[in-house]
């Protein structure tokens, strides 16, 4: 990770400082970095071509403190201890991890966090208004994340310094049991699995993706029916995001009203019908946090699933709380969401250490 390869990061399209005190942001778009001539058009063109977008958004998210050096974006980029990439679930967007980013690099100002939109949502939007199911599906999200991170060069170096930590959530959790992990140096990278909606021991739950997004689907195409959904979606919401905090309810019900709705049903589909299936075998560097209260994720078939995957107990941990179980909301969750945000940066940063600590094990 050189800083030559790096200089993308100081053309910013907005800049400014996060709700955390002492952490700033930097917002990119790969058509920006295009029409500003510090990327490689071809390859960002094949990029989008061949993912089926028409551009691909994410922020970037650091430390300062008021005494020291300047530096450029690019440098501390390139000057990272470690970076971590957050992945949002279905119908999110980079915003609905809240704090958790600022938190994370707050706490060791050598991380850097690059925090994406992806598979449709936000920033980063299918070309068409209904992408194939392979275009949505998690194994196919995962591979165009990692060519964006190709494309970026935020990959570590041979060496393995400066190691990559993927947190991801729902769907997001999902696509990190796909990552290429011959395209990684041995010991480079993390993984960090909250609620992960990969749900191929999870019959009912399949039932339920498939069959909300069949009706979504059916609701394109049949406006008539517009009136059942307004009817429907607070469940929806309520149900998928039950327990967080008003921001994150809020922001869900904002993508899914501006997202196209053969996006959102593909999504759903791809889900409830995901055809690839990871394999057992050792997980290095791998953690799995799942939820007592889960409305979307069952726990007991997940926690069968991991088992058949060759899980260890230790790679494995369950807290009270819904599918949002780290966003402080109110009401009979909020005491221990609030508590669950901490393990989750705590956890974070374990595997990042986990990682600059060659003798240690998972």
């Amino acid at each position: 990770m050189t800083q030559g390869m790096n200089q993308w990061a100081n053309y910013p399209g907005e800049q400014g400082q996060t709700r955390s005190s002492g952490v700033a942001y930097a917002r990119y778009t790969l058509k920006g970095l295009f029409d500003q001539n510090v990327l490689d058009g071809k390859a960002v063109n094949t990029l989008l071509k061949e993912a089926g977008l028409t551009d691909f958004g994410w922020d970037l998210i650091w430390a300062t403190t008021a005494d020291e050096p300047e530096r450029s974006i690019a440098d501390r980029l390139a000057q990272a201890t470690g970076v971590l990439i957050f992945v949002h679930g279905w119908t999110g967007t980079r915003a609905i991890w809240e704090d958790i980013p600022a938190l994370a690099v707050s706490a060791d100002p050598g991380l850097i966090a690059l925090v994406v939109d992806h598979n449709g949502f936000g920033a980063t939007q299918f070309a068409g208004r209904t992408p194939s199911f392979e275009q949505c599906s998690p194994p196919t999200a995962m591979g165009v994340l990692e060519r964006l991170i190709d494309l970026l060069g935020v990959q570590p170096p041979i060496d393995g310094s400066r190691p990559v930590t993927f947190i991801g959530h729902s769907m997001g959790g999902a696509m990190l049991f796909f990552l290429n992990e011959a395209r990684w140096p041995v010991g480079s990278f993390a993984r960090f699995a909250l609620a992960p909606a990969l749900l191929l021991k999870d019959r009912n739950h399949r039932a339920f993706y498939d069959a909300l997004g069949f009706g979504i689907d059916l609701i394109n195409d049949l406006p008539v029916l517009k009136s059942v959904e307004r009817l429907i979606e607070p469940e929806m919401i309520n149900i998928l995001a039950g327990g967080a905090s008003a921001f994150v309810q809020a922001e869900h019900r904002r993508i899914y009203e501006i997202t196209p709705r053969g996006i959102t049903a593909q999504t759903l589909a791809a889900m409830g019908l995901i055809r690839a299936e990871p394999q057992p075998r050792l997980w290095p560097s791998m953690t799995v946090m799942l939820s007592h209260a889960d409305r979307l994720v069952g726990l007991d078939p997940m926690l069968a699933l991991l088992d058949t995957l060759a899980f260890e107990s230790s790679q494995v941990r369950v807290v009270f709380g819904t599918h949002y179980f780290f966003s402080p909301g109110e009401g009979v969750h909020a005491r221990m969401h609030l508590h669950n945000r901490s393990l989750v940066v705590d956890q974070i940063h374990a595997l990042h250490q986990s990682l600059r600590q060659p003798t240690a094990q998972n």
